[in-house]
């Protein structure tokens, strides 16, 4: 069995029973005759998403960008913050979370950054 058809094998479940589950939901809504304010048709979902496709995909932009700069700001305050405590020593003794000369800390459960405004 070569590459191709092992990942075809591995996929083609999955999908079979994402096909099945979405034609069980859409004939029971239909069977049953609920109502779109209870259980919506998957058609009506994805007919939804096709009308507002280019609003989905601004939204997904701006999404995207929030999360790249909030991994940027964190890389980098996190980098400063280490370099910063393994650089300077009083920095390195605020840090130091579980005991100093021997004596327990009422505080050894805070983290790093709330030992720093203390």
């Amino acid at each position: 069995m070569n590459a191709l058809s092992r990942r075809l094998t591995s996929l083609l479940p999955p999908i079979v029973f994402g096909v099945l589950f979405l034609g069980a939901w859409e004939a029971f809504v239909v069977w049953r005759d609920v109502k779109p304010f209870v259980l919506v048709k998957p058609s009506q979902v994805w007919s939804a998403g096709l009308d507002n496709l280019q609003r989905i995909a601004d939204a997904m932009e701006v999404t995207g960008g929030n999360a790249l700069i909030g991994l940027i700001v964190g890389t980098t305050v996190g980098c400063l913050v280490a370099l910063l405590a393994s650089g300077v020593r009083w920095v390195r003794c605020r840090l130091r979370l579980s005991t100093i000369k021997g004596r327990h800390r009422d505080d050894a459960s805070m983290t790093p950054a709330a030992m720093l405004v203390r």
